[in-house]
């Protein structure tokens, strides 16, 4: 990832008479700013699948014209996506994931930032994804531990930061070490997003060295054992996601979020814990974006015609306007100030069952709708689209998508 100079301008973009001078593009600059925000489409919804060719292109992009040099520039380093591929030798005692052999485009980043500075003032956000390999061990690479060292104490302007192992092959103990590691970043002050699965002690620590997080995503359910209760998160947080049934990680993390938080990521399982005390959510009077997660493991989709006590909390939230049901097979009952509803439709809502609730629209400041199947298996045919359509619109309801 070298720093990046402009050089000749490709002749498909433009004028061949006007190759040898600076020219204005055939295609305007507003197309090719576009162009690069699409070449990096990916990391915006799945970093874990960038490749080094869409890096290479996105990287091309910056050759084009001086014009388009700093859009591409700032597209690449504002929030690149490293891939950490350990190697590991199947030895699982303490610390051994971040022990072993690491082969990482993290290298590669930090030269380019030792040779270019300037470059360093564009990375807002990092994405460290981590894959275990128990095969072609590379015994001279530096370890995971080693890299994260010195890629952690290089100092950016850094505000976001993820991190993932999607195969969960490390455990909690694989988290748990990066989380040590963090506590000696160089921009822990800085950090107003933090998205890793929550592991136990060393990352509960590490909560409580971010004066400055509003976002927090504490990701899903690992096999810690914790030896204390959670960090209590004084920070007054706009954005907290969970995907697993802990009502003390639950309260421990939006203690004093009262007042400040606005959008909540959870479980269905655990909005309706009966650990949780009965007023809970009326608290959160801010409260206006909740994208819920149909949990089937937890509740039951027997009586999906009339049992609607799973949402009861969310009308303790008065300020709530937009709802995101995934696995969706039970539509929400009234909801005073509900006005936009996103639906990832389960197979257990029939079609005629999501028609005579936009008809009857228990929610009367409803108006838009987005619809989208869950699986792919499942669409609708064209008279169900033009059906669901016209249904919208005797409603007075925008239908923003339709699967």
């Amino acid at each position: 990832m070298p720093d990046l100079e402009p050089s000749p301008p490709h002749s498909a973009l433009f004028r061949s008479s006007n190759l040898g001078r600076t020219t204005s593009p055939r295609l305007p600059l507003e197309i090719l700013i576009l162009i690069v925000e699409h070449s990096l489409s990916p990391l915006s919804q799945a970093p874990e699948t960038l490749t080094w060719a869409d890096w290479s292109f996105t990287a091309s992009l910056c050759r084009v014209s001086k014009a388009l040099l700093p859009f591409a520039q700032k597209a690449l380093y504002q929030a690149p996506a490293l891939i950490f591929t350990v190697h590991d030798d199947s030895n699982r005692s303490t610390n051994a994931f971040t022990r072993a052999a690491t082969s990482s485009n993290s290298v590669q980043f930090r030269r380019t930032l030792t040779e270019a500075p300037h470059l360093a003032s564009l990375v807002l956000k990092l994405h460290i994804i981590i894959y275990l390999n128990t095969e072609n061990l590379i015994p001279n690479s530096p370890s995971l531990e080693a890299e994260l060292l010195l890629l952690f104490t290089h100092p950016l302007p850094l505000i976001s930061l993820e991190v993932a192992e999607p195969y969960k092959a490390g455990g909690s103990e694989l988290i748990e070490s990066v989380a040590e590691l963090l506590r000696g970043a160089a921009w822990l002050d800085q950090l107003v997003e933090l998205k890793m699965d929550y592991s136990g002690d060393a990352y509960s620590n590490l909560l409580g060295q971010l004066p400055r997080l509003r976002k927090l995503d504490v990701g899903i359910e690992s096999d810690s054992e914790w030896e204390n209760e959670p960090f209590k998160v004084i920070n007054p947080l706009t954005f907290f996601g969970v995907r697993w049934d802990s009502p003390t990680l639950l309260q421990s993390c939006l203690i004093g979020s009262a007042q400040s938080l606005r959008s909540l990521s959870l479980v269905c399982s655990l909005l309706v814990n009966e650990e949780l005390p009965a007023d809970y959510w009326s608290a959160f009077v801010n409260l206006s974006s909740v994208d819920l997660e149909i949990d089937f493991g937890s509740i039951a989709a027997d009586h999906h015609d009339e049992d609607t006590e799973m949402y009861s909390p969310l009308a303790q939230l008065p300020s709530l306007g937009t709802l995101c049901l995934d696995g969706c097979y039970l539509l929400p009952p009234h909801l005073p100030s509900l006005h936009t509803l996103h639906l990832l439709l389960d197979s257990n809502l029939k079609t005629s069952h999501l028609f005579d609730y936009i008809s009857s629209n228990p929610n009367p400041q409803l108006k838009r709708l987005g619809v989208t199947n869950r699986f792919s298996g499942n669409k609708w045919t064209a008279m169900e689209r033009f059906a669901i359509k016209g249904v919208c619109e005797n409603a007075g309801i925008e239908l923003l998508d339709c699967p």
